[in-house]
C-alpha cells in the first residue's frame, strides 16, 4: 500500500483561467521512497507537497494516505519540514528522538535503533548538550532527528530545508539523511528548487513545470536524457544552456554563421529522414555546462565567444561565455586544464577575451517543439 497517493489532482483556476492551476493526473510513492519534486520557481512544488500534507484544499481528486481518505487521516501523520529548525531549546538532543519514538511507539513501524540514528545524522558527538545551544545547522539536523523518530508517519515531506546551507554543508546533509531514512524506513518526499545536492540519495524524481509534470523518473536518467525541454530546465545546477539554431542547405548555423563542427549521429540521421530545411525557430540545442567544452580560441571544431566572468564555486568553477546575442554556462572541475588557459587569459588584461566552443558533444540535446529529437 502506498504511503501517499494523488490521483486526479486539480487545484486553481477552471482550464483558460487567469490563476495558476496544478493538474495531476496519478502520483504515488512506496515505503521507504526517498522521492523529490523539483522545478523553477513558480512552477507548484510547494503547493504539491501542502495539497499532499493537508494543508491546500483540492478543486478535485483524492490524496490517499496509506490507502485511505486523507481528509479523514490526521495530519500529524504526515510530518512536514521547511527551512526551519524546529528544537525544545533545553531539551538534549538525545531527548528529542527518545520523547517522539516514545509519543509514537502505538501503532506504526518497527522500533530502531535509536543511538544509530543519532550516529547517522552526525548528531552522536552532542547527544547529550542542549539543542538551544548547537547552531543552526546542527538543529536542522535535531530537528529532522524528531520527525524521523516517530514510527506513526505515513510519509516525511520537506520544503527545501536546506535553503539557508551553502552548498557543501547541504550536501553533506543530504548523504547523511539519505542513511538515516534507510534506517527508519521512512518515506520522504522533497520539494526543492535544484535537486543537486539530493542526487546521491533520491531514487525517484518527479519534475513539474506551470503546474504539470514534465518528467518522472531516476534523476541520473532524466538528467541525461530529458524527454521534454521543459523536463530538461528543471534538472541542474547551473541550468542547461539553450541556443537557437538552423539548418540552411544541410548545414548548421548558429547565430547566421555555418558551424563546421560534426554533427552527433542521431542529429545526422534525423535530419536525413527529414530532408527539409527547418526554420531556426523550431530547433533548439541544450548542453549542460557540465558538459560544455571551452577551447582556446581558433581551435578545430570551434566557434568563437567572448568570455564574461569566471566564478569559483568550491570544487567547480563557472564561465559564462557570449555566443552572439546568447549568454552560456561552463562548469568546469576545479582542477580541468581549461582552467589554466583561461588564467592566463584574464591575466593578460585583454578587454576582450575569446575562447572556443564545442557545442556538439555526445551528451549535447536537440528538442523540436519542445520534445527531444
Amino acid at each position: 500500500m502506498a504511503p501517499i497517493a494523488l490521483n486526479d489532482i486539480i487545484v486553481g483556476q477552471s482550464e483558460g483561467g487567469d490563476g495558476f492551476r496544478l493538474v495531476v493526473d496519478e502520483l504515488s510513492w512506496e515505503q521507504g521512497q526517498f522521492g523529490a519534486i523539483a522545478g523553477p520557481a513558480g512552477a507548484g512544488k510547494s503547493l504539491l507537497l501542502a495539497v499532499m500534507a493537508g494543508g491546500a484544499p483540492v478543486d478535485r481528486g483524492a490524496v490517499l494516505v496509506d490507502g485511505a481518505d486523507g481528509r479523514r487521516q490526521p495530519v500529524r501523520a504526515r510530518g512536514w519540514h521547511d527551512a526551519r529548525a524546529v528544537v525544545y531549546e533545553r531539551m538534549s538532543v538525545r531527548g528529542h528522538v527518545d520523547l517522539a519514538a516514545r509519543a509514537s511507539a502505538v501503532d506504526g513501524r518497527a522500533p530502531f535503533d535509536r543511538e544509530a540514528l543519532l550516529e547517522a545524522l552526525s548528531l552522536a558527538p552532542v547527544a547529550g548538550q542542549a539543542a538551544g545551544r548547537l547552531d543552526y545547522a546542527l538543529q536542522l539536523r535535531v530537528s529532522l532527528a524528531r520527525l524521523l523518530a516517530r514510527t506513526d508517519l505515513a510519509a516525511l515531506l520537506l520544503d527545501d530545508p536546506f535553503s539557508a546551507l551553502d552548498a557543501p554543508a547541504a550536501a553533506a546533509l543530504a548523504a547523511d539523511l539519505g542513511q538515516a531514512t534507510a534506517l527508519t524506513g521512512t518515506t520522504v518526499l522533497l520539494a526543492c528548487t535544484s535537486p543537486a545536492p539530493w542526487l546521491s540519495v533520491i531514487d525517484d524524481l518527479v519534475l513539474l513545470d506551470a503546474g504539470r509534470v514534465v518528467g518522472r523518473g531516476r534523476p541520473d536518467v532524466l538528467f541525461d536524457d530529458p524527454p521534454t525541454l521543459a523536463a530538461a530546465l528543471a534538472i541542474g545546477d547551473p541550468p542547461i544552456n539553450r541556443l537557437a539554431v538552423a539548418f540552411q542547405g544541410g548545414r548548421l548555423c548558429v547565430g547566421g554563421r555555418a558551424v563546421n563542427e560534426p554533427l552527433p549521429d542521431r542529429l545526422e540521421a534525423w535530419l536525413h529522414a527529414q530532408q527539409v530545411s527547418l526554420p531556426q525557430s523550431r530547433i533548439v540545442h541544450a548542453i549542460r555546462p557540465e558538459h560544455l567544452t571551452l577551447v582556446p580560441a581558433g581551435s578545430p571544431d570551434s566557434i568563437g565567444a567572448d568570455l564574461l566572468t569566471v566564478t569559483d564555486r568550491g570544487d567547480r568553477v563557472v564561465a559564462s561565455v557570449q555566443v552572439g546575442e546568447t549568454r552560456m554556462l561552463a562548469s568546469l572541475p576545479a582542477d580541468s586544464d581549461a582552467l589554466t588557459w583561461l588564467t592566463r587569459l584574464r591575466q593578460a588584461g585583454e578587454r576582450s577575451l575569446r575562447v572556443g566552443l564545442r557545442l556538439f558533444t555526445p551528451q549535447c540535446h536537440f528538442f523540436r517543439d519542445g520534445v527531444r529529437l
